[in-house]
């Protein structure tokens, strides 16, 4: 496999990674809330960016160590001595004919070099900026933090509810103990709040906890 694919794969990682890491940093919420249709469509962005860049970095590499070759044979037209024979065997390998990992340095390259370029491309009209690649590249964030925020909510609600379900099962008086406990409040407010409201008293002690301390309530029915 050519030192290009590589690049290309492992600048996909990159971007997968990347881009995971700053929707987990920004929306604070944990791996899978991130992952849904609108993040897909900015890991995409990221994706082809960073691959773009990266087969850049390869192509322009070529300009750098293709010339080695004639570089090698112009010195030896103009030099045909032992001597100076001598200094073309110390020299010929510079311009480098392979650079060492050079996988690892085009993805490098590719992806932390997208970073720069968005603040420089942008899309003009009638000679004034319309729209700047980062303006979509943000754009395309926002709604994808947004997306993991709301299934972040909604994992959280599904989770206390399940739990809550689970807590209603012990004894009431333990259930009493460790409102008293956990939360600091009286579990007679509690049955007074849920009765003025014609609820199911048990019911609503049990989501109290499973909202308030959701893993320490978890703790308890483990």
């Amino acid at each position: 496999m050519s030192d290009i694919l590589i690049a290309v794969a492992l600048a996909a990682v990159f971007s997968i990674l990347i881009g995971i890491i700053e929707l987990q940093y920004i929306s604070k919420s944990g791996f899978r809330p991130c992952l849904t249709g609108n993040s897909a469509t900015y890991f995409t962005i990221l994706l082809l960016g960073n691959i773009a860049t990266t087969l850049t970095a390869g192509a322009t590499s070529k300009n750098i160590v293709e010339p080695a070759s004639a570089f090698e044979s112009s010195i030896k037209q103009d030099s045909p001595s032992t001597a100076k024979t001598k200094d073309i065997n110390e020299t010929k390998h510079w311009p480098p004919e392979q650079i060492e990992f050079a996988w690892f340095w085009f993805a490098f390259i590719g992806v932390f070099g997208f970073e720069a370029l968005l603040q420089k491309i942008n899309l003009t009209f009638d000679g004034k900026g319309v729209l700047t690649i980062n303006d979509w590249i943000v754009k395309a964030r926002n709604n994808a933090v947004a997306s993991a925020i709301k299934a972040q909510a909604d994992a959280e609600h599904e989770r206390a509810q399940l739990l809550a379900q689970r807590l209603r099962t012990i004894p009431e008086d333990e259930l009493n103990a460790h409102i008293l406990t956990l939360l600091g409040k009286s579990p007679l407010e509690l049955d007074n709040a849920a009765r003025a409201a014609a609820a199911n008293p048990i019911l609503y002690k049990a989501l109290a906890l499973a909202y308030g301390v959701p893993e320490r309530a978890a703790a308890i029915v483990t």
